[in-house]
């Protein structure tokens, strides 16, 4: 029951995230709609190819930054030092059964890790793109990691490349967003 609850949170979770930041930088929601727009123009839709980062790339760098920049838990993980006689993390002794845990929006906001940690950048998580920015993947952890890692986060991940897609993709959900963006002025 527990898998089902957090897979269903992190599904909803991920693409109001997206949207949050997708209205707030007009630029990334116009790369993204030309992506979607194009990707089953000679094929029948199959949810299953949104998931291939070749042919959708844009879709999963914005929902990958968005996760960055909210992930869906409130802060870290806690482990239990199961070591016997303890550990030692940065040069400091940690006694055995002591609870641990990385807060993964402080990780994810720091700028060792990401340079300009509070800007929407899908295109960091994109090979040969402009950014040439500071870019740790292996500091991107929203659902945490190792063997305690989140086992809903393939399912929670195809479910919001799907909604998100299929939200793009619709004029009638997006046409509002569009006719808004394009009245504002900044």
């Amino acid at each position: 029951m527990t898998y089902c609850l957090c897979q269903s949170l992190e599904a909803k979770h991920i693409p109001r995230a997206t949207w949050y930041f997708l209205v707030q930088n007009p630029n990334a929601y116009k790369k993204l709609k030309e992506e979607v727009n194009g990707l089953f123009k000679d094929e029948e839709y199959e949810a299953v190819k949104l998931g291939d980062l070749d042919r959708a790339p844009y879709l999963n760098a914005c929902i990958n930054e968005s996760l960055r920049l909210f992930p869906p838990g409130p802060n870290g993980m806690q482990r239990v030092v199961n070591t016997p006689g303890g550990l030692t993390l940065g040069g400091k002794h940690v006694p055995e059964g002591t609870k641990i845990s990385v807060h993964g929006w402080s990780v994810h906001h720091d700028p060792r890790y990401f340079e300009r940690p509070m800007e929407f950048i899908p295109e960091r998580w994109l090979e040969n793109s402009e950014f040439k920015g500071v870019h740790n993947a292996s500091a991107f952890i929203p659902f945490s990691q190792g063997v305690y890692g989140c086992v809903g986060r393939r399912l929670a991940l195809q479910e919001a490349r799907m909604f998100v897609h299929r939200q793009v993709f619709s004029s009638s959900t997006w046409l509002r967003f569009e006719r808004w963006y394009e009245n504002l002025t900044l």
